[in-house]
């Protein structure tokens, strides 16, 4: 049984991997073209999304292999996916990935590297080299809220992003010189939020397969919703410019919401045929 724990674990964390990493590169297509080799390898530039679903392809392929009932095992691992996003996006925060939201250009940097307020009149695009509109928004923070939970300048993060810090040495001197709004905390929050909702929730389900349909459906909503304040790499469809993860929540939702509606376990012969 152990080794059988082992194995699947094995199977979720190289698929994900490989996922994570392929989703990305259709997420950053340019990046990839450039140098597809080093965009691959490299460890940064990780997709969850897309770890999920070649997970959950590789884990589905090794349990029917197996006679494995996979609708149980999605079951069993809903609510742990819940709760290691909420804290992989933890992560995300303190290592400052570049997985934040939108500028919001009511606060800036100081010549000290922490923030202060920038006032109304202060035009981003004269100080954030082609800083798009679209990705900006001006919010101060209220007196009841701390100002982190709205503006973040990310001091140190791992990707080098923004400008460099004086009298700062070593290898992460830089910080935004706009604040942006920090997703990853929301998310995180979210999510373990929405794990507590699982958790309660799992054993009044008695159709298998129901409690991953509600994490496929709370997971896609949470997701979906974020993407509105988050910067991400959009898509030009036409009339629409989505997110990839705004492509795939909108899927996870509906999937979920049908598992939910019309999912239900067929009866064993067994169970079915019982004597007059």
């Amino acid at each position: 049984m152990n080794f059988l724990l082992i194995l699947f674990v094995g199977i979720a964390a190289v698929g994900g991997i490989i996922g994570a990493k392929v989703f990305n590169a259709f997420e950053s297509w340019d990046d990839f073209i450039k140098d597809p080799a080093g965009n691959l390898l490299n460890s940064s530039g990780l997709t969850f999304y897309g770890g999920l679903i070649v997970a959950t392809a590789s884990l589905f392929y090794y349990a029917r292999k197996h006679k494995i009932k996979f609708r149980h095992l999605c079951d069993a691992t809903a609510p742990g996916l819940m709760l290691a996003y909420g804290i992989g996006r933890l992560g995300c925060h303190f290592s400052g990935d570049g997985d934040w939201g939108k500028y919001n250009t009511a606060y800036i940097t100081a010549a000290d590297g922490n923030l202060e307020l920038a006032g109304k009149a202060f035009d981003p695009h004269g100080f954030v080299h082609q800083l798009p509109r679209a990705q900006e928004i001006y919010f101060q923070a209220p007196n009841w809220l701390p100002r982190w939970s709205v503006a973040m300048n990310y001091a140190h993060n791992v990707n080098n992003e923004g400008v460099k810090m004086t009298n700062c040495l070593g290898d992460y001197c830089h910080v935004l010189p706009v604040s942006v709004f920090p997703t990853p905390i929301y998310e995180a929050i979210a999510c373990i939020l929405l794990f507590v909702v699982l958790w309660r929730m799992r054993k009044r389900f008695t159709q298998p397969l129901h409690l991953f349909g509600l994490y496929l459906i709370l997971n896609g909503t949470e997701r979906f919703l974020i993407e509105k304040i988050r910067v991400n790499y959009k898509y030009d469809l036409g009339f629409i410019h989505p997110t990839q993860a705004e492509l795939i929540s909108v899927l996870m939702f509906f999937i979920g919401l049908c598992i939910m509606l019309f999912y239900k376990q067929k009866e064993n012969i067994s169970d079915a045929v019982k004597p007059n």
